[in-house]
């Protein structure tokens, strides 16, 4: 589909309008076609499994699924499980990277003691040919990004559609704030699967209640489009309500199609069928002090 990018804040705009939906600045006319990302291709350079193989004499590689800047996810075959998993591997030129590593074993162990239906569920970790691994649950689904990014013109998302998906990402977060604080929650992170499960993803920068305090360079970790003031002074200190802002802007997003930023004006007013008690709940989760937010993440899907 033909979109336009703004040149002043990068806000993906529908093609034909002359003025950007997020800051008003001028577009310019030449557009862009997004459309669904290429399958990635097993013969890359940065590869380092490929299709067949037999990894840690347990896991049989069927595709590669997804790439990142970071790492490749594969479509993998448990022999001992005898199921299909995902097996996430950090590329080598990171594994002497030990802020790295060290968020990749934090991800790993901490998600291995939740349990929950919207969690995504990891299995193992381990070492393979000098590639570092996490084994987890295999999702059939796609990205809330990649719903939204491919929503329409607008990228909004149908009212009906977003209780939906609040309702079942603040499931998960009310029972994964018995224990850790998420620090990174953002559309690429919750998945959606092909029976409508919302699964919550990526611990990496989480912090277990009663662990020690992740290094010093992840103290200002995150995502900064999705994370609160506090959190960008000092992410070791938040509790939940840091969590239920970065919820707050993903709101927003859904019903609006674009991000919150500078003084957002309120979704309702921007369009007919948006409830104005949502514009109540949004500023409620994003207020810029802890304390005017819900207290937690219960309360929030009591609303």
């Amino acid at each position: 589909m033909e979109r336009v990018r703004c040149k002043t804040c990068a806000e993906i705009n529908p093609a034909g309008r002359a003025t950007c939906i997020n800051c008003n600045s001028p577009l310019p006319k030449v557009s862009i076609k997004i459309g669904p990302p290429p399958k990635p291709q097993l013969n890359t350079e940065a590869v380092r499994f490929e299709r067949g193989q037999v990894v840690a004499d347990r896991y049989t590689v069927l595709d590669l699924v997804g790439k990142g800047g970071m790492g490749c996810i594969y479509k993998v075959r448990d022999n001992i499980l005898g199921e299909n998993v995902a097996l996430k591997t950090l590329l080598p030129q990171f594994a002497q990277d030990r802020i790295v590593v060290e968020r990749f074993f934090n991800e790993a162990k901490i998600t291995r003691r939740l349990s929950h239906p919207n969690i995504v569920r990891v299995h193992d970790i381990g070492n393979a040919d000098g590639v570092i691994y996490i084994s987890m649950e295999f999702l059939e689904g796609q990205s809330l990004r990649s719903v939204m990014d491919h929503a329409g013109n607008d990228r909004r998302l149908p009212l009906d559609y977003v209780h939906k998906v609040l309702d079942q990402l603040c499931a998960a977060l009310e029972y994964a704030h018995k224990y850790t604080i998420h620090r990174d929650i953002k559309p690429e992170n919750v998945m959606i699967c092909d029976d409508g499960t919302v699964k919550l993803m990526d611990f990496g920068i989480s912090k277990l209640m009663a662990s020690e305090p992740l290094t010093g360079a992840a103290m200002v970790m995150g995502t900064p489009m999705y994370m609160p003031p506090e959190q960008l002074r000092d992410s070791a200190s938040v509790d939940a309500r840091a969590d239920l802002f970065s919820v707050g802007v993903m709101l927003y997003e859904m019903l609006t199609g674009h991000l919150p930023t500078g003084i957002p004006q309120p979704a309702s007013h921007l369009y007919t069928g948006v409830p104005e008690a949502l514009d109540d709940i949004v500023a409620r989760c994003v207020a810029q002090k802890p304390e005017n937010r819900f207290d937690d993440a219960k309360s929030l899907r009591k609303i």
